[in-house]
C-alpha cells in the first residue's frame, strides 16, 4: 500500500482507490473541535455582549433611579451601566464608558438640562437620549427634541410606557405620548401665534414663564426649581423686559394665555384655585 502524497495522514491509497483511516479521522476531528472551540466561544461571547443595552441613568433622586433600574433590569439584555446625579458626573460617565442609551430627568438640580443634552450629543453624536419630565414641563418637549433628545416621557406614565419608550428610542424612533404628539402636530399645522416667546427666553426663563402660567407663586416656583426667591424675581423682570410687558399683571396674563394655547385643557384646569392673579 502506498501513502498518498498529501499532508493529511487520514488519506491512504491502495492501487487507484482512496479510503479514510477511521482512527486518523477521529483524531483530526477531535483536534479541530478543540482548536475551534475557544474561537467559537469568543464569537458567541462577543455577540452576546453586543446585544446588551447599557443604560445611563441621570437624576438627582435616588428613589427615581432605583425605580427605573428595577424595571429596566427585569428585561433581557438591558442593564444599568452607570448612574449620575450631576451634569459633570453624566458627562464623565459618557466619556468613560459610552452607554447605549441615556435616561435623563429634565429637572436636574443646578443644571440647564437642555444644555446638558447638547453637551452629551457633542461627546457622543447620535447618542439616544430619553427625557423624563413632569406634566407642566411638556412645553419643553419640543425644545428637548431640538437639542438632541430622541423621546420625552412623563414621569406619571405607566411603567410599561417607560419600557416602550426605551425600546422605541433604541430602534431609532422618536417617542412621545399621544398628548404631546397632538400638541406638536397642532403647532406644526396651525402655527404658533407666540413663537417669539420660545425664541426670546432662555430655558430657565421659559420654565419660570410656564409655571407663572400655571398659577405658581414666586415662592412655589423657587421651591419647584430649587432657586431662591430673589433669583425667580430676577427671571420675572428679565421676562417682562424681553417680552415688552410693563407690569406683573401683564406678565401673568401673557403666561396664562401662552400655556392655554398649548393645551387642550381649559384655563380653569391649567390655573390652580389660588392663582397669582389674585
Amino acid at each position: 500500500m502506498e501513502k498518498c502524497l498529501c499532508a493529511d495522514e487520514s488519506v491512504t491509497k491502495a492501487g487507484s482507490s482512496l479510503y479514510w483511516d477511521a482512527d486518523a479521522v477521529s483524531r483530526l476531528e477531535s483536534e479541530t473541535s478543540s482548536a475551534s472551540r475557544p474561537a467559537e466561544e469568543a464569537i458567541v461571547a462577543t455577540s452576546a455582549a453586543a446585544r446588551v443595552c447599557n443604560i445611563l441613568l441621570v437624576d438627582d433622586h435616588p428613589l427615581f433611579r432605583d425605580g427605573v433600574r428595577t424595571r429596566v433590569e427585569k428585561q433581557p439584555d438591558w442593564r444599568v451601566c452607570a448612574e449620575a446625579d450631576t451634569e459633570a458626573a453624566a458627562l464623565e460617565a459618557v466619556r468613560t464608558a459610552p452607554p447605549s442609551l441615556v435616561i435623563l430627568r429634565l429637572r436636574l438640580r443646578n443644571t440647564d438640562t437642555i444644555d446638558l443634552i447638547k453637551e452629551l450629543q457633542r461627546e457622543k453624536p447620535g447618542l439616544p437620549i430619553l427625557v423624563v419630565g413632569e406634566g407642566e414641563e411638556m412645553l419643553l418637549a419640543e425644545t428637548a427634541l431640538k437639542a438632541g433628545a430622541r423621546g420625552f416621557l412623563l414621569r406619571d406614565q405607566a411603567p410599561e410606557d417607560l419600557l416602550a419608550a426605551i425600546d422605541a428610542v433604541l430602534h431609532g424612533e422618536v417617542y412621545l405620548n399621544n398628548r404631546l404628539t397632538s400638541l406638536i402636530l397642532k403647532k406644526a399645522y396651525f402655527g404658533d401665534q407666540m413663537d417669539g416667546v420660545t425664541r426670546a427666553l432662555s430655558h430657565r426663563e421659559l420654565q419660570v414663564f410656564a409655571l407663572i402660567g400655571l398659577g405658581y407663586s414666586t415662592r412655589d416656583i423657587a421651591t419647584k426649581l430649587s432657586l431662591s426667591r430673589r433669583t425667580v424675581n430676577v427671571h420675572r423682570e428679565n421676562i417682562k423686559h424681553k417680552l415688552g410687558l410693563k407690569a406683573a399683571p401683564h406678565l401673568v396674563y401673557a403666561a396664562v394665555k401662552w400655556m392655554q394655547d398649548r393645551s387642550s385643557k381649559s384655563v380653569e384646569e391649567l390655573v390652580p384655585a389660588d392663582p397669582v392673579l389674585a
